[in-house]
């Protein structure tokens, strides 16, 4: 099982996930997914980051090579990246994560 401290404490409570097969989360169904094994991510490497900040607002941009499954279906591929973050009191925490298969 993996540890709840990232989502607890890098995600906003209103944060929401668009996986990779168009299966809309908010953080307490990631964290349930995650905690129960469902959503099992057992590797994950980051490629070509881009970062624009917007004040209080930063979006990344990039390609992420994954392996894992969601319930039954293998996730693992190459897919490109969004993820959105807000500053609240000078951290940062994520709130919005979208994925899309990558050719």
């Amino acid at each position: 099982r993996s540890t709840l401290f990232p989502y607890t404490t890098l995600f906003r409570s209103d944060y929401t996930s668009v996986g990779v097969y168009g299966r809309i989360r908010t953080k307490a169904e990631v964290i349930e997914a995650s905690s129960s094994g469902r959503l099992a991510i057992s590797a994950a490497q980051v490629e070509k980051l881009t970062v624009r900040q917007y004040g209080d607002i930063a979006i990344v941009v990039g390609f992420t090579k994954v392996s894992g499954k969601d319930g039954a279906t293998d996730v693992s591929g190459r897919y490109a990246i969004t993820r959105v973050y807000k500053r609240d009191s000078g951290d940062w925490r994520a709130i919005s994560f979208q994925a899309t298969l990558a050719k």
